[in-house]
């Protein structure tokens, strides 16, 4: 393999004239937790020859609130991201997601905008983020553009993000005051906490139950990651019972199916995804009770 340089820039301006430089031929890292696993595999792009380490970059980290945003710099870690107050108030579906990530060391390391670049499908902040509609900033020598999360994914570990461009900032808007979030994710044995299968759910319900928001994105399941619109369609404006539940988690064991066709792993995936996602249907909805028959 050939020899690579290594450059840490201060800031994010010092960040972006590199990359405009050396285009395909520069990689940034910054937990590098996937990238140390690349160089030992073997698996770096080719054209690859500068390793920029964005790590020590003030700019790129933290979490804040700006009125009705929450703004997660793309440096912080999961760590970070599992333990902070204003996250655990606002989206305690991603803190639960950040908190499933690998082992402690990985999660003092990774970083949520290497989770985002690298698009694994088994990312598991991705679904979080998701059904919170995040936007995805990201800056260059052109300026800043800002992209929906789900126009963010363009393919198996493929992203929108040109090769002179630097993710900043994952920001998305407060959730209202009595949505419930949720999270949770089937592991690989083999390996250390690899999401199998995973969903993430954001719901609110009026005062008389109506479902008035339901958002609702599976992990690990398709190409690349996305909210499964008709479920939430078939959701909205109805009160949720037991019948509505089954239909909804059918549906969406269905619509991974006419996405991915019938493969190997279908006869696995297709009830496990189904009951994932009535487990997580009814634990952020209140279900309305059938009448007793006598």
């Amino acid at each position: 393999m050939k020899p690579l340089a290594i450059l840490q820039p201060e800031t994010i301006s010092e960040v972006i004239a590199v990359i405009d430089e050396y285009d395909n031929r520069a990689l940034c890292i910054a937990g590098a937790t996937d990238v140390m696993i690349a160089l030992r595999n073997r698996e770096l792009p080719e054209a690859t020859e500068l390793l920029v380490d964005i790590s020590r970059i003030a700019e790129l980290q933290g979490i804040r609130e700006d009125e009705n945003l929450i703004k997660i710099a793309a440096g912080t870690t999961h760590t970070e991201i599992e333990q902070d107050p204003l996250l655990q108030h606002y989206a305690p579906c991603l803190c639960a997601a950040a908190r499933s990530i690998g082992s402690p060391q990985i999660r003092n390391r990774g970083t949520m905008g290497g989770n985002i670049v690298t698009a694994a499908q088994c990312a598991d902040t991705i679904p979080p983020l998701m059904v919170l509609s995040a936007e995805i900033v990201l800056v260059s020598r052109c300026g800043t553009r800002i992209l929906p999360i789900e126009e963010f994914f363009t393919g198996p570990k493929k992203t929108a993000r040109r090769n002179n461009e630097l993710v900043t900032e994952i920001r998305f808007a407060k959730p209202p005051p009595n949505a419930r979030g949720y999270f949770y994710k089937l592991m690989r044995k083999e390996t250390v906490a690899k999401a199998r299968i995973s969903i993430a759910a954001l719901a609110e319900q009026s005062l008389d139950g109506t479902i008035s928001l339901l958002r609702l994105s599976p992990g690990s399941v398709t190409p690349r990651p996305r909210r499964f619109y008709p479920v939430e369609q078939l959701l909205e404006g109805r009160k949720p019972d037991e019948h509505l539940i089954e239909e909804a988690a059918g549906k969406t064991a269905e619509i991974m199916v006419s996405i991915t066709g019938r493969r190997w792993s279908t006869p696995y995936k297709e009830p496990v995804l189904r009951t994932l996602a009535a487990r997580a249907l009814k634990e952020i909805l209140t279900i309305e009770e059938q009448p007793h028959v006598q």
